[in-house]
């Protein structure tokens, strides 16, 4: 019982997946962009700190 359950789990997340997938890209980008932000903006806040 809890087989099928993960079998159906399984699907929906290949389904999630392939429709994610063509977007991942921008996805990645958006990710990489924040993170930069997020560094930059603490070196700023070092700086100012000191």
């Amino acid at each position: 019982r809890t087989h099928c359950h993960l079998g159906i789990r399984l699907r929906y997340l290949s389904i999630w997946l392939l429709r994610c997938v063509p977007h991942w890209r921008q996805c990645r980008l958006l990710i990489v962009k924040i993170e930069l932000l997020h560094t930059s903006m603490k070196l700023v806040n070092d700086v100012t700190l000191q």
